[in-house]
């Protein structure tokens, strides 16, 4: 199982800058370490330079970096289990769904459990 270490604060550079210094010295160390952004992939992707997706990047040796994408997470989510509601729920499409507060961050952590055996420690 590996070290999950989470940052917050305000957002903005600081925590982005803070977790990224944390990961690159983990992988540095020659352990295999997942960054995880759970806010917008745009500041951490410049900060990278790189685009950032819902697919792990390598950005150096023993870091990747993850931005999960919480519309095509809920959209997945919709699909899968539409079949199983009241015909008339059922009609409606994923993007007619409102996104709740907080579902970037869930995104992001329902996919640790399906990473976590490549990773020696996640941030």
């Amino acid at each position: 199982m590996p070290q999950i270490l989470i940052f917050t604060g305000s957002p903005g550079a600081g925590v982005a800058i803070a977790a990224c210094a944390a990961a690159l010295g983990m992988a540095s160390q020659g352990q295999k370490t997942l960054l995880v952004t759970l806010g917008s992939a745009v500041g951490l992707g410049a900060l990278l330079g790189t685009d950032l997706g819902p697919r792990p990047v390598e950005i150096v040796t023993g870091l990747d970096v993850l931005a999960p994408d919480p519309n095509a997470e809920l959209a997945l989510a919709w699909e899968q289990g539409r079949k199983q509601l009241p015909d008339a729920v059922s009609r409606l499409g994923a993007d007619e769904l409102p996104l709740p507060a907080g579902s970037a961050a869930l995104a992001g952590l329902l996919k640790l459990p399906a990473l976590r055996s490549t990773y020696q420690r996640i941030v």
